[in-house]
């Protein structure tokens, strides 16, 4: 009788003890996570006027945070990721990526272009893609990621910002600018099928 009481005696203190350190852990990482949206927030700071933005945390270990607000009536969505991996499951080639996303926008097929070479396309639409020009009109700014996601309607820049985590104001607005003419194109080179009456 003695060692049950004994050993349920130690199972309260192990038990009030894991409760403690849980709460310690949870409020560890909610400070962290506190501190690391504030980083962002400060980070977002130059864009925010420009798409007259909101910043949005990860929810989860603050790792990305979003821009989400309005260009030239059209909505968009800008989103930093810092120090990512470059290559899947490798250390030590880190990079901070940055995205914008124009959302809502209409078209038939998906299709990406990285390192300025159409990569995912079907071949009549790959042929489209090649000979729009949009090519150069990538190139102009290096060597980003664009793609475009029929299912989601959302047409997606993707860039090494460098040592920095966002562009600057000024090459912010001519990405923004590039996206609405890569819309266009999108939209002329593949128009989303025709509803059919039912």
């Amino acid at each position: 009788m003695k060692e049950w009481i004994e050993s349920s005696s130690d199972m309260a203190v192990g038990s009030v003890v894991l409760v403690f350190f849980l709460i310690f852990i949870f409020a560890l990482g909610k400070v962290i996570y506190t501190f690391k949206n504030a980083r962002f927030t400060k980070a977002w700071s130059p864009l925010v006027s420009i798409i007259k933005g909101a910043v949005v945390g990860d929810g989860g270990g603050g790792s990305t945070s979003w821009l989400t607000g309005t260009w030239q009536g059209r909505r968009v969505r800008a989103i930093m990721s810092p120090d990512r991996n470059r290559y899947s499951g490798e250390s030590g080639w880190r990079y901070n990526e940055f995205g914008i996303e124009l959302l809502d926008v209409p078209g038939g097929q998906d299709w990406r272009i990285d390192n300025s070479r159409v990569e995912k396309a079907e071949p009549a639409l790959r042929q489209r893609l090649e000979a729009s020009g949009i090519l150069l009109m990538i190139q102009a700014f290096g060597a980003p990621a664009v793609a475009y996601s029929r299912a989601q309607r959302i047409l997606s820049y993707s860039e090494d910002a460098g040592p920095r985590w966002i562009p600057t104001p000024e090459h912010f607005e001519a990405e923004l600018g590039l996206l609405l003419r890569l819309a266009k194109v999108n939209e002329e080179i593949n128009p989303p099928p025709p509803v059919s009456a039912s």
